[in-house]
């Protein structure tokens, strides 16, 4: 009895396999380079401290802090020290800071609807949380105005 293959499945094929020998390459001279470089002497090659690594990361981990907290607007404690995360309040001032630097408050004259279809280009483009709903846009900004203006 012979069997149909099934709707949608491919007939199997047989395949002959065949044997090739090939004959063996006679070696070739190793090109690269590698071989020719010098092996550097350990007493020659630089020494870092342990304390001078440990400063250099500081350094670094302070550099980012810093940058991180001017881009949002926020202070570097406010950062550290564990508050709630708002990703889209700090991508509407990363946004702000951004568009209108460094006080990231727009410009006077500026309509409310264009500068909230700036700030959502800017969301979109650099790949940040947008916030969902008719108003929810507005309101971040509102919010982000509200605490980028110095207290009185």
């Amino acid at each position: 009895m012979t069997q149909k293959p099934q709707t949608g499945a491919k007939p199997k094929r047989r395949v002959r396999k065949s044997t090739v020998l090939l004959e063996a390459e006679p070696e070739v001279e190793d090109e690269s380079l590698l071989h020719e470089l010098p092996t550097p002497d350990p007493s020659t090659l630089p020494v870092i401290t342990e304390e001078a690594r440990k400063a250099g990361w500081h350094k670094a981990i302070m550099r980012i802090q810093a940058e991180r907290a001017r881009l949002t607007g926020r202070h570097n404690s406010t950062l550290i020290s564990g508050q709630k995360a708002r990703p889209i309040d700090d991508g509407v001032r990363e946004a702000m800071v951004t568009l209108w630097s460094p006080s990231g408050v727009p410009p006077r004259g500026l309509k409310a609807k264009n500068r909230d279809n700036q700030i959502l280009g800017w969301l979109k483009r650099n790949k940040r949380s947008v916030p969902e709903g008719n108003h929810g846009l507005a309101k971040a900004v509102q919010r982000v105005m509200k605490s980028l203006k110095p207290p009185v």
